[in-house]
Formats: structure tokens, C-alpha cells, sequence
């Protein structure tokens, strides 16, 4: 009997003891936001474009991405008037997590070509400049003196993401991404927070959530710690070392993150494309930062149907790399082949949008990945990102971007949030493979 009853109470035990190692799976609501930069365009005839002289300096040399440099248009697609303005769109992808315990919430960028975490500090508001200070008012901040679980660093550092310049120290605490928890992870806590000029949608944001494979490499970061993900693999946090993403198409719409797991009603579906883990070539730090955070796969053709009367486009890809990332929303092409993208769509300014009752006369386009060539065929209702304009219309955008030099990116393309909104992604770390199944509807 008292063998018995130590048997039970050893099975009991271990029980628990296994319950308290089990490694977890969760569920959590993407949103997606939408930056615009806009630019006056006060005359048709010699009007003053020193607002967009000074952006295109600004941001070719410093932010992640190459903007895109492109006389002001007198006129958009579609209207009749003469346009009072520009407008570059940045589409972010957004959900919530918190930091310490007990929990403070922040709202977060999902990336999954970023690694480093960041937040707002408390102490970024004893700054002696008020301009500084109201930079983070539009924030949540952390505190790390209400936090049990804080552990002290100190060591000074600095971070830049996509236009929004920071500096602070490193911090350690507990980060909470849903019912999961990453214990001591290195952040940086930001005393100043600095966005770029005439960048004013970092307000609606205040950390990444960093989901790079591999550490990503930024030349401006002084400091690369690796990954959320990394460390919930490295801790065993997840049932399973795979992560899922349905992306919102609109800012009105709810998409979802799954983390350690995939959703069960699509995963059969989904095509499985592996991944590249070839050397990284090229001179062009920013368009690297993307590439290594590794979920990179092979690309062999792009393509466009038969658009008014010419023949469909096909625009081989010997040997290429394709970038996937949501954390730029468009596709970026080597300059001669958007040229050739611009020229069968008879398009001559890439800034440009249009009303969206005018998607049904472009074509479909197909990209080709994999090693076993797999097509991706997106409609147009698919590749082009819906947005609203600064006068509440809804406007449609054409996705491609060209690279500033040809060289600098050496056989790679990039596939952006316009293409990975397009489908329900699955990673996993383990396999090496990331999965695209087609879920919406045409």
C-alpha cells in the first residue's frame, strides 16, 4: 500500500513536472497600419519640390530601403483635376506584446527580417529638449523600476529602423508575446527617439517584433542581439519551431500571427518551398539587412499576362535569390527589369496610384520559386495593396520598386508585404522550408 501510494505520488510529480516544461503554442491578431508621406504639389508649372528633393537625399542614404526618386505628377491615374499632393504609403503589420512583470503593453511591428527589440524608455521624457520629449509622448514607454523581473545593463546603444533613429542602453527583462514568455531578453530602452524627416508614422507603433531566422545584419545598430524567435527556439518555448502569418489586406481587416504551430485548416495545402543558406554577395549594406535575417529562397522567372495587345511578359531570373519580408510592402527588381515592368504597363511614375474600379484591367502576375520552378499566380485584386488616401479614397497601388543600382544587388529580387499578403505563410525553422498556400478570395 505505501509502495502504492509513493508510485502515485512520483507519477503526480512527474506530471506536473512535465507540464511545467511544456512548450506552448499561440494565437494573436495582426493589424494592419498604414504611413503616408505626403507631398504638396502647388503648382503644375515650376512648382517648388524642396520637400521631395529633401526626402530623396534623406532616405537613399539612410533608410533600409532605397526610396524611390520620381518627379512629382501633375495628375493621378483616374482623376480629372489637377493633384494638390504626393503620396509615398508605408504598410506595417502590427500586434501587441508586453515587456516585465507584471506586463507592460506595447505595440509592435511584426518583422520577420528584423532581429533587435526596442522600446520607449520612461526616461525618455527627462529630456531637456521639449521637442524630444513630445517624440515620446506618442508612446507607450517602459518602465523598468515597475518590473520585478528587470536586470540591469547599461551599455549604451543605438538602433535605426526604417527612418526612426534611436539611443539609448541595454536592458533585460521578460518578454510576453501572447501566452508565451521569453525570459531575460536584451532590448534596447530608448532615452531618445528621433524619426527622420517627415516621418510622423512611428506614433503608431513603439517596438518590432523581431521574427529574422538568422541575426540580421544593419551596419547602423551598434548592437545585434539575436531574435525573439531565436531565443523561443533556443529556450524550447514552442511546441513546434515554425511560426504562421495571414497578413490583413487592409487596414480595416484582422489578420492573424501563430506562433509554435500553423493553422490546421490550411497547412494542407500550403506549398513548401526551401530555403537558401548560399554566402550573401553584394556591396549594398541596406538591401543585406534583409537577406540575412535568412529566410531567402530560390527564383527563376516573373511574369505578366497578355496586358491590352501585347504578348505576356516573361522575365527570366537565372540563378536569383528571392528576399522574402514584410517589413517593406513592395517588390524590389533590379532597375532593368522594372523598367521593363514600367514600360509594358505603359507606366511612367512609380509614386503614382489609382482608383481601385481600374484593377480589372491589369494582369496577372506569376513568380516562380523553388527548385522545382513552383508558379505563383497573384490577380490583381492580390498583388495590389488597397489604401486611403489623405481625402478618405480608396486608392490602389502598383507594387514594384526599382533598385537604385543593378550591381550593388547582384542576382536578388525582393518580395515585400504586397506579395506575402497575398497568401497564408508558414516558417519553419527546423525544415528549413517556408510554406505559401493561397487563401483569398479572387
Amino acid at each position: 500500500m505505501a509502495a502504492h501510494y509513493i508510485l502515485l505520488m512520483w507519477l503526480a510529480f512527474g506530471a506536473g513536472l512535465l507540464q511545467s516544461v511544456h512548450c506552448a503554442q499561440t494565437s494573436l491578431p495582426v493589424r494592419r497600419i498604414t504611413g503616408k508621406f505626403v507631398f504638396p504639389a502647388q503648382r503644375c508649372d515650376g512648382r517648388d519640390e524642396n520637400d521631395w528633393k529633401l526626402f530623396s537625399k534623406f532616405h537613399s542614404n539612410t533608410q533600409q530601403v532605397a526610396s524611390r526618386a520620381m518627379e512629382l505628377g501633375c495628375h493621378r491615374r483616374g482623376d480629372q483635376h489637377a493633384t494638390k499632393y504626393t503620396v509615398i504609403y508605408q504598410v506595417m503589420y502590427v500586434t501587441d506584446i508586453s515587456i516585465g512583470t507584471p506586463p507592460q503593453p506595447f505595440r509592435a511591428i511584426i518583422d520577420i527580417t528584423q532581429s533587435n527589440l526596442f522600446v520607449p524608455s520612461i526616461n525618455c521624457t527627462d529630456r531637456a529638449q521639449e521637442w524630444e520629449v513630445e517624440n515620446c509622448l506618442y508612446h507607450l514607454m517602459y518602465d523598468s523600476v515597475a518590473s520585478s523581473t528587470y536586470q540591469s545593463n547599461l551599455t549604451p546603444a543605438r538602433l535605426h529602423y526604417y527612418g526612426v533613429y534611436t539611443w539609448g542602453n541595454l536592458s533585460q527583462d521578460t518578454v510576453h508575446i501572447g501566452d508565451i514568455s521569453v525570459e531575460k531578453h536584451v532590448f534596447q530602452e530608448a532615452t531618445m527617439w528621433h524619426p527622420g524627416y517627415m516621418i510622423d508614422w512611428d506614433e503608431q507603433y513603439d517596438s518590432v517584433l523581431g521574427l529574422a531566422r538568422l541575426r540580421a545584419r544593419n551596419t547602423y545598430d551598434d548592437f545585434h542581439d539575436s531574435s525573439l524567435l531565436e531565443k523561443m527556439g533556443r529556450q524550447n518555448t514552442l511546441d513546434r519551431n515554425v511560426f504562421a502569418i495571414r497578413h490583413p489586406r487592409t487596414d480595416a481587416d484582422e489578420g492573424q500571427l501563430i506562433l509554435g504551430g500553423v493553422d490546421d485548416s490550411i497547412t494542407r495545402s500550403v506549398v513548401r518551398l526551401a530555403l537558401v543558406d548560399s554566402p550573401l554577395d553584394g556591396d549594398d549594406s541596406n538591401f543585406i539587412a534583409f537577406a540575412s535575417a535568412g529566410w531567402v529562397v530560390a527564383a527563376s522567372s516573373l511574369a505578366l499576362g497578355a496586358y491590352l495587345d501585347q504578348d505576356p511578359l516573361t522575365i527570366p531570373l537565372p540563378n536569383y535569390i528571392a528576399v522574402l519580408t514584410n517589413g517593406y510592402g513592395n517588390m524590389m527588381l533590379p532597375q532593368r527589369m522594372a523598367d521593363q515592368i514600367a514600360e509594358y504597363l505603359q507606366w511612367d511614375d512609380w509614386l503614382d496610384d489609382f482608383p481601385c474600379e481600374q484593377r480589372d484591367r491589369f494582369p496577372n502576375l506569376t513568380i516562380s520559386l523553388g527548385p522545382q520552378q513552383q508558379a505563383f499566380v497573384l490577380s490583381p485584386w492580390q498583388y495590389m495593396p488597397e489604401v486611403t488616401d489623405p481625402e478618405g479614397h480608396q486608392r490602389c497601388l502598383l507594387p514594384f520598386d526599382p533598385m537604385y543600382q543593378d550591381g550593388a544587388h547582384p542576382d536578388y529580387i525582393l518580395l515585400g508585404g504586397s506579395f506575402l499578403a497575398s497568401f497564408y505563410t508558414e516558417f519553419d525553422l527546423d525544415q528549413k522550408t517556408i510554406g505559401l498556400a493561397n487563401y483569398t478570395r479572387l
